[in-house]
């Protein structure tokens, strides 16, 4: 069982099990913000690609005739078996960095929204009072001025919050559309004097 999950591990890499990507962070309870596991992907990556470069190194010295295994035709197959096997896990482990580093990457892109979500929504309240507080005292055009402000912040607390004060709505009153079909009133034109020559 240990050495199942050794090889696991070896051929998967640290952020493909404990990265957690980046939908907005309230739904679904946090993601992975820090790169200690892409960094630690990173790392094994480069002392694998290493290793298996200096066992490649040692296969070519050992098929030069200078090794056990030279009667194989001038190659080595235990070197060439392990490095390759090493660079598999390399390939493993820079995918997984690749992984993480993409993941981490969204996460703190929807953790930074998420707090310009909530410095929007702290400012439309504290303009919300502002007004509730200038509606009280029939100050109507201050009101108007803040309805533009917190419908630019926060369109969905300025229709189901900022709008549903009782005050505020007397003061911003019902959205009117002038008709297109309405026409203008018309006057007859002022009647003009007979000229007598």
């Amino acid at each position: 069982m240990k050495t199942a999950a050794i090889v696991a591990l070896l051929v998967t890499g640290c952020s493909f099990v404990g990265v957690r990507g980046g939908p907005p962070v309230s739904e679904h309870g946090g993601c992975t913000g820090g790169y200690p596991l892409p960094v630690t992907d990173l790392v094994v990556t480069g002392l694998a690609a290493a290793t298996a470069t200096a066992i490649a190194i040692a296969g070519n010295a050992c098929g030069a005739g200078r090794g056990p295994d030279a009667e194989f035709g001038g190659r080595c197959p235990s070197y060439d078996l392990s490095a390759a096997g090493t660079g598999i896990i390399a390939l493993a482990w820079g995918v997984s960095a690749l992984y993480g580093f993409t993941k981490v990457s969204s996460c703190s892109a929807a953790k930074q929204a998420e707090r310009k979500r909530e410095a929007a929504r702290s400012d439309a309240w504290a303009l919300t009072k502002t007004a509730a507080a200038a509606a009280r005292v029939g100050d109507c055009n201050t009101v108007r001025k803040i309805d533009l402000d917190v419908s630019v912040l926060d369109s969905e607390f300025h229709a189901t919050v900022f709008l549903a004060d009782i005050g505020i709505k007397r003061c911003v009153g019902p959205a009117v559309t002038p008709s297109i079909d309405a026409a203008p009133p018309t006057r007859a034109p002022p009647p003009v004097a007979p000229v007598h020559p």
